[in-house]
């Protein structure tokens, strides 16, 4: 374990470009006040290398639109997408630039889609600024569709609106932390993606330790998803209050409380026994719900190493350090989209960890 955190330590102890200078040369509009103070309680969030233009995404009334535009631009976001129109009244206060064919070029863009349909190729994005309606669900319209598809470490949302915004529920399961909310009016709230994707709830240098036995599942891993996948008994990790179940301590939630895809690393105790990137599901797999003979909650690791002919572990131990937090557990319509969200979290498990895996756990 002393391994693990000293190497994941030092992920996270990388230099970080602060735009701490910018934000604070930030100046304030009547419509944004509240967008500028909220940057300048992210100024110890990062922005992306000085090679690549800063991103951000806007889901905000047309009547605010330029302000706002104006606003992120003058903090150093150059590239900014405005989800929505602005107003025309107020349009020559904006620098639109010309769409170019590639569209890759810095500028300011406006689509007419809402925020909820934003796709991968908006993202990823440094700052997101929405202002949640009434009638918005603030969880599944907003927060779940960005965090899914166009965050990165770091990415700083700043959420505006009625009191349903100063609601935790809406991203206590999402890969985001808490940095600030106004509990006098609950109307806006600033969100943030944990470096590295630690998980949130537990802090930027927490790990949690598992070992269990690995026992017969459903056999979808290997056959059906094509990555080893060890299946820990779940009776075992409850005694060790790791996972949610009706025997958690007084008061006290499990390390993994939200049913969702973490990362980290996992070793088999006996056999081959190289440590790996891993990436698990802990839920009820809701994509095969209506096929599968149970719903318990289930401990699925997907370890990112070649074992040959031996990529069932039945009765073996396997231990896992998990240090990231990726999403949580969806349902989706078919095993293809299912795959093509488990090759993305390998990815961001693969990029996040880097190549400083330890020799042992």
């Amino acid at each position: 374990m002393a391994a693990v955190t000293h190497a994941y330590s030092a992920l996270l102890r990388q230099p970080r470009r602060v735009a701490s200078a910018s934000v604070r040369a930030v100046r304030t509009h009547a419509a944004d006040d509240y967008l500028t103070r909220a940057l300048e309680r992210a100024t110890s969030q990062t922005l992306p290398p000085a090679a690549i233009a800063p991103r951000a995404l806007l889901a905000v009334p047309s009547a605010d639109a330029a302000a706002c535009v104006e606003t992120v631009r003058e903090a150093g976001y150059t590239d900014v997408l405005l989800f929505g129109e602005i107003d025309e009244r107020r349009h020559r206060r904006v620098p639109l630039g010309e769409t170019n064919v590639l569209g890759n070029e810095p500028t300011t863009r406006t689509t007419k889609r809402a925020i909820a349909d934003v796709a991968a190729y908006d993202g990823p994005c440094d700052l997101a600024v929405v202002t949640a309606s009434d009638s918005a669900n603030l969880r599944d319209d907003i927060l779940l569709p960005l965090s899914m598809r166009a965050v990165r470490p770091g990415t700083v949302v700043v959420v505006r609106g009625a009191s349903p915004v100063g609601d935790a529920s809406a991203w206590e399961d999402l890969p985001l932390r808490l940095l600030a909310k106004q509990p006098e009016k609950m109307g806006a709230v600033l969100l943030a993606v944990p470096q590295q994707y630690s998980v949130p709830w537990l802090g930027d240098r927490e790990v949690v330790e598992l070992e269990a036995t690995v026992e017969r599942g459903f056999g979808r891993g290997s056959r059906q998803l094509g990555v080893p996948t060890a299946n820990l008994s779940p009776e075992e990790l409850e005694a060790q209050y790791v996972i949610p179940n009706g025997m958690q301590r007084k008061g006290v939630p499990a390390p993994l409380q939200s049913k969702g895809v973490y990362f980290g690393y996992a070793q088999l105790t006996t056999g081959d026994t190289t440590v790996a990137p891993c990436v698990l599901n802990v839920g009820t797999c809701p994509t095969f719900a209506k096929t599968d003979e149970k719903s318990d909650v289930t401990v699925e690791v997907h370890i990112l190493h070649d074992y040959g002919d031996n990529v069932e572990f039945y009765g073996e131990r396997c231990r896992v350090s998990v240090l990231g937090y990726l999403r949580p557990e969806l349902a989706f319509s078919s095993i293809g989209d299912l795959l093509a969200r488990i090759n993305k979290d390998i990815g961001l498990a693969r990029a996040t960890l880097g190549t400083n895996t330890p020799t042992r756990l």
